[in-house]
């Protein structure tokens, strides 16, 4: 569905009917194809039909949050955690009430994928649509076919975990770890992903600078190019640079130029880039090392 008036028809529906619960999933973008984090697709199956919401043409927000927030029907999903921080980063709401079924399966000693929940003789492995660009439209039937095959199975999938947890006497500790998940704050701020860098805690206080300055203008600099932040620079490319912990911006700028294959670095704008964040108050979020993610 691509209109408002196609999702105000399903609320409606959904009201009407008033089902126990709903599975839902999210097709995104992770900086793969463009930069940014996107909820391109988000499909909801009722128990008789998947409806396959188009996030990039459906315009009114609020239906959007009256089905995902304010809704009372239980949102069964697999792995909730990377679609919360995905949907709270890129359109700042959440999802609620939700069960999630990979803690279920994990509490009853089947942790994996959930294709290798559905089927343990499977090898689990990735889908061909892992990589696929999700922002392209329109989708090929076979892409729209395969993001409404990962909410058809999991209502059913939700009573057998269920049934298995109240016979075990699990359920208390599923519906604790399941609040757990659900209470986590969720946007994440792109310009201190460096701080979840492994060589982060090792550096010095100038190399910390160092990498702030350069993770800041990369950032800029991607945005500014619709690209990937890693086409313009790898982590472990800004960590390496940070670890001499240069003081100069053209230097800063000319040495990750110089290490980059691929995609060709304006050095004259990087420099003005990172130039600016050094400039930037310690307070801005956006460029001080010192900021809480």
């Amino acid at each position: 569905m691509q209109t408002d008036r196609e999702l105000g028809r399903l609320l409606d529906h959904l009201r009407q009917d008033n089902p126990q619960a709903v599975a839902v999933d999210l097709e995104s973008e992770h900086n793969l194809h463009s930069y940014g984090i996107h909820v391109a697709l988000i499909q909801v199956f009722d128990g008789g039909q998947a409806h396959l919401i188009d996030t990039l043409a459906v315009k009114d927000r609020g239906l959007l949050r009256a089905l995902l927030e304010e809704s009372p029907w239980v949102k069964v999903m697999f792995d909730a955690s990377g679609d919360l921080a995905t949907l709270g980063t890129a359109m700042q709401m959440s999802i609620r009430p939700v069960f999630d079924l990979s803690i279920a399966a994990r509490l009853l000693g089947r942790p994996g994928s959930l294709n290798k929940l559905l089927d343990p003789e499977s090898s689990g492995g990735k889908s061909k649509f892992q990589k696929a660009n999700w922002l392209k439209r329109p989708l090929p039937p076979e892409q729209l076919e395969y993001a409404a095959g990962d909410v058809l199975p999991l209502l059913e999938l939700a009573d057998r975990l269920l049934a298995e947890m109240v016979e075990r006497r699990l359920l208390y500790r599923f519906l604790s770890a399941n609040a757990r998940v659900q209470e986590k704050t969720r946007a994440r701020d792109p310009y201190q992903g460096y701080r979840r860098l492994p060589e982060f805690r090792r550096f010095s206080a100038e190399q910390k600078r160092a990498l702030a300055l350069l993770w800041h203008a990369r950032e800029k600099y991607a945005e500014a190019h619709d690209l990937p932040p890693h086409n313009v620079a790898a982590h472990e490319v800004l960590a390496g640079i940070a670890r001499a912990a240069p003081e100069d911006p053209r230097a800063m700028a000319e040495a990750l130029g110089q290490r980059r294959s691929s995609v060709s670095i304006d050095v004259e704008e990087l420099t003005r880039l990172i130039r600016r964040a050094r400039e930037a108050p310690e307070s801005d979020g956006e460029a001080g090392p010192e900021g809480e993610e």
